[in-house]
C-alpha cells in the first residue's frame, strides 16, 4: 500500500526517529562482503548512516513513497534509490545485510515476510530491524477511539491499518529455522516533545497518514482536532511545558546460517 508520506513532517523529530536506528546499527557485525539494503528507507537519513559506516559497499534504499524518495535523492546522491513496497521487493543478487528501521509493522503477514527476507541474504548475512510496539500505547488507543467515533466511523473504520503485532516469540520462531543466531531486545525511549500538540505532530507523520490521505482538507483539520483532544488528555504536560512521550521498540539482529 503506497503512502503519501510528507518527509518534512517526518523529519521534524529526526533526532528521535534516528536514535533507534543508530542503536540497531551498533549491534551489527558484518563478516561477509556484499550489498546493504534499507527497506522502508523513508527520506534516507538512516540509509545515509549505513552508507557512512560501510563506505565501500553498494547501498540501496527501498521505499513505496515517491515523496520520501524524492527527498532522499535530493540529499544523498551516493546511494541507489528504488521505489517498491517491502512485500514486493526482491534483490537481483543475494545481499550481506537487509536492514529496516520502523517499517515492517506496516506490512501484513509479518512472520512469513521475515523468513522470505532471510532467503534474500548471502549465507552468513545479517537481517536487522526494529519496529515500534504500539498496540496498547495511548496514542494508538486515541487513533482507534477517533476513527471509531460516530463522526468518523463510516468513513475511516474500513481504512487499512496494521493490526497484527510482532511479539518476540513470533520473531524468534520465524527466524530460528533459517538463522544461526537471533538476538532480540526491547528498548523504551522517552522523547521530550515540545510545541503545540506535539504528540499529534509526531503521529501525523506516520500512524495517521492512512486516514489523512483519504480526507478532504477540511476533514483533515477536523479529524486532527478530534485526535488532539484525545491525546492531550492522555499525556501530561510537564512543568516546562513539554510532554514526555514514551516509545517502546523491539529490535532483532539475526545471522543467516553460513
Amino acid at each position: 500500500m503506497q503512502k503519501n508520506w510528507d518527509p518534512k513532517i517526518y523529519l521534524r523529530y529526526e533526532q528521535y526517529r534516528t536514535r533507534p536506528a543508530i542503536d540497531l546499527i551498533s549491534q551489527i557485525k558484518l563478516e561477509i562482503p556484499g550489498a546493504i539494503v534499507d527497506l522502508g528507507c523513508g527520506p534516507g537519513n538512516v540509509t545515509h548512516k549505513l552508507a557512512n559506516k560501510w563506505k565501500k559497499r553498494q547501498v540501496y534504499g527501498i521505499d513505496n513513497s515517491h515523496q520520501m524518495l524524492a527527498q532522499a535523492k535530493a540529499n544523498y546522491n551516493n546511494i541507489n534509490w528504488n521505489l517498491s513496497a517491502i512485500e514486493n521487493w526482491s534483490p537481483q543478487t543475494p545481499t550481506a545485510l537487509i536492514f529496516s528501521n520502523a517499517a515492517l509493522h506496516w506490512v501484513s503477514n509479518k512472520s512469513s515476510l521475515l523468513t522470505k527476507l532471510v532467503d534474500f541474504l548471502e549465507p552468513g548475512g545479517h537481517f536487522a530491524f526494529q519496529i515500534p510496539i504500539t498496540e496498547h500505547s495511548e496514542y494508538q488507543v486515541c487513533i482507534r477511539q477517533t476513527i471509531e467515533s460516530q463522526r468518523w466511523r463510516d468513513k475511516l473504520k474500513k481504512i487499512w491499518i496494521y493490526k497484527d503485532p510482532l511479539p518476540a516469540e513470533s520473531i524468534y520462531q520465524a527466524l530460528l529455522p533459517v538463522c544461526s543466531t537471533v538476538d532480540i531486545w526491547v528498548t523504551n525511549y522517552f522523547h521530550v516533545l515540545e510545541g503545540d500538540s506535539p504528540v499529534t505532530a509526531w503521529i501525523k507523520a506516520t500512524g495517521l497518514t492512512p486516514y489523512l490521505e483519504v480526507l478532504s482538507h477540511k476533514e483533515r483539520h477536523e479529524f486532527l482536532s478530534d485526535y488532539t483532544q484525545c491525546v492531550n488528555k492522555s499525556y501530561r504536560t510537564q512543568s516546562n511545558g513539554s510532554i514526555l512521550f514514551p516509545m517502546k521498540r523491539i529490535f532483532a539482529v539475526a545471522k543467516k546460517e553460513a
